[in-house]
C-alpha cells in the first residue's frame, strides 16, 4: 500500500508587502563594492580593549563634526558587546560626550531587549563579532532569548549558544509548534506563519530558533564538531535540534506533553524527515511532523557528472581560507552568479515566479546576511549545501523507516533540484502519512500561503 498524492489548488492569499529595510549604511562607512563590509577604521574599534578608548575615539570624530563616523564607532562597539553592562555615567564634558554615551546605551538596550531603536543605521560587523540580535534588518516582535545547547563531541560536553523566540497567545505555552528554518536562514523565517497562527485565536505557541552557524547563533569552526564524516554537518544539525528542544523542556520553557508538532521547509523539511525516522517512544514529541519542500528528496547528485561538479564546487568554497575576497565571492556565488549546472542563482528557486514579492525578499535576505557573514558562516553554508546534494532520502530508502505521522507538502512551482517531481516520486514508496501537492505554489509555502499552512497545521495537530 502506498500513499496517494492529494492535489489541492489553494487560493491566492493577500499578503502585505514586506516592510522596507530603511537602515542601510552610508557609502562612506563601507568598502566600495564589498557587499557591505565596514571600513577598517570602524572595524578596528572592536579590538580596542577599553570602553573609554572607544568613547574617546568616537568623541574625536564628533569634535571634527563627523557625526556619521562618531556614531559608527560607538555603534560597532555597542553591537558587539552584548553581555557587558551599559555605562550610564557622564564621560568627559560637553554635549558631544553626552550624546555618545547616550547613543551607546540606547544601542545596547535595543540589542538586548528591542524597544526604542536609535536613529539611522547602526554599524555592525559580523566578520569580527556576530551580533546577538538583528540590528538593521527585520526582527521578531516576540520575546527573544538565548540558550546554551549541550552537545557531546568526541566524548566531551560542549555548549553552543543560539537565539530563539516564543510566539504565543497562551498563558502556559500550550499547543507548541517547533519550527525549523531553511538553509542559512534565521528564526524570523517563521514570523509571518507565527503571526498568522496567532490570528486564529487559538491557544498556540510557536518556537523558532537559529540553527547552528545561522542567524544570530554562536559561530564556530566546522572542524570543532568532531570527525568530519560524509554527513557530519547534517548529523550535527539533527542532534542539535533534539538537544535544543530537550534543553527548552529542562529549562521549563515548554513541556513535552504540550508539543503538538514539528514543522519546517527546505533544510528544515529535510530535518523533519530525518526526525520522523526516530523512535517516538524515546521522543514522544515527534509523533506529528509537517514539512514542505524538503531538501535531499532528490536522487543523490553523486549519481551524475554535473551533480558531482556542483558537489566539488561547494566543497572547494567551504574549505578555502578566508581572504579579503572571500566575502565578495560568497555573495556573488550565492546571489549573482549561476552556480555550475544549477542553471540560475539558488535564491531564484526560493519562490514561485507568480509570487509578487519574490525579488524584494531575495534582496532583503542578502542584506540579512550582510550583518552576520563570517568565515565560519561561509564554510558552514557550503558544507551543508554539499551534504544536502549528496544525501538522498530516496536512495537511502527513508520511506521504509518513517515512524511519525508525517505530512509532506510540495508546490508545483518548486523546480529547484527538481524538488516537486522528487516529492511525487518519494510518495510512491511511502507506506503511511500524507503527501499534498499545491498548485501554483513555490518552494517557500510558509511565505506564499501562510493562511493555508496555518489552517492546515491547526486542523492536523491542534
Amino acid at each position: 500500500m502506498t500513499v496517494n498524492v492529494e492535489y489541492i489548488s489553494p487560493c491566492v492569499e493577500f499578503i502585505s508587502e514586506p516592510a522596507d529595510y530603511n537602515f542601510l549604511p552610508d557609502q562612506r562607512l563601507v568598502v566600495a563594492n564589498s557587499n557591505g563590509r565596514l571600513i577598517d577604521e570602524i572595524r578596528k574599534t572592536i579590538k580596542l580593549d577599553n570602553e573609554f578608548k572607544v568613547i574617546n575615539k568616537s568623541l574625536y570624530y564628533a569634535k571634527l563634526g563627523d557625526t556619521l563616523m562618531s556614531n559608527a564607532i560607538i555603534d560597532v562597539y555597542a553591537s558587539s558587546t552584548f553581555d557587558s553592562d551599559s555605562v550610564y555615567g557622564f564621560i568627559g564634558s560637553g554635549n558631544n560626550a553626552s550624546h555618545i554615551v547616550g547613543r551607546k546605551n540606547l544601542v545596547h538596550r535595543y540589542m538586548k531587549s528591542g524597544g526604542v531603536r536609535p536613529n539611522g543605521y547602526i554599524a555592525v560587523s559580523g566578520e569580527d563579532v556576530v551580533p546577538r540580535r538583528p540590528v538593521n534588518v527585520s526582527r521578531t516582535i516576540h520575546a527573544e532569548s538565548d540558550i546554551s545547547v549541550p552537545m557531546l563531541i568526541n566524548g566531551d560536553m560542549k555548549f553552543f549558544r543560539t537565539r530563539y523566540f516564543v510566539a504565543t497567545n497562551s498563558k502556559n505555552n500550550e499547543n507548541v509548534i517547533i519550527y525549523i528554518h531553511g538553509h542559512s536562514s534565521r528564526a524570523e523565517e517563521a514570523e509571518e506563519l507565527a503571526n498568522t497562527l496567532l490570528s486564529y485565536n487559538k491557544n498556540i505557541t510557536l518556537v523558532s530558533f537559529d540553527l547552528p552557524n545561522c542567524g544570530y547563533s554562536e559561530r564556530f569552526s566546522y572542524k570543532s564538531i568532531g570527525k568530519l564524516t560524509k554527513f557530519a554537518c547534517l548529523d550535527f544539525i539533527e542532534q542539535f535540534i533534539l538537544a535544543f528542544v530537550q534543553q527548552l523542556m529542562y529549562n521549563g520553557v515548554i513541556e513535552e506533553k504540550s508539543i503538538k508538532c514539528v514543522v519546517g521547509g527546505s533544510l528544515g523539511g529535510n530535518m523533519c524527515i530525518r526526525l520522523s525516522m526516530l523512535d517516538n517512544l524515546v521522543y514522544p514529541w515527534l509523533k506529528k511532523i509537517i514539512c514542505w519542500s524538503p531538501a535531499s528528496l532528490w536522487s543523490s547528485f553523486e549519481n551524475h557528472v554535473s551533480g558531482n561538479i556542483a558537489i566539488q564546487f561547494c566543497d572547494s568554497e567551504a574549505i578555502k581560507p578566508e581572504t579579503q575576497q572571500s566575502r565578495n565571492e560568497y555573495f556573488n556565488n550565492v546571489y549573482k552568479k549561476e552556480i555550475p549546472f544549477l542553471v540560475k542563482p539558488q535564491p531564484k528557486y526560493w519562490f514561485s515566479d507568480r509570487f509578487k514579492y519574490k525579488n524584494k525578499l531575495i534582496q532583503q535576505s542578502m542584506y540579512d546576511r550582510y550583518e552576520v557573514y563570517s568565515s565560519d558562516f561561509r564554510s558552514w553554508h557550503w558544507l551543508v549545501a554539499k551534504e544536502q546534494l549528496i544525501y538522498s532520502h530516496l536512495d537511502y530508502k527513508s520511506y521504509d523507516r518513517i515512524k511519525s505521522n508525517l505530512t509532506i507538502l510540495t508546490g508545483t512551482d518548486d523546480n529547484g533540484g527538481e524538488l516537486y517531481n522528487s516529492v511525487i516520486q518519494f510518495s510512491k514508496y511511502m507506506k503511511s502519512g500524507r503527501v499534498i501537492s499545491l498548485r501554483d505554489v513555490g518552494h517557500s509555502i510558509h511565505t506564499e500561503r501562510p493562511h493555508f499552512l496555518s489552517k492546515f497545521i491547526i486542523d492536523s495537530c491542534i
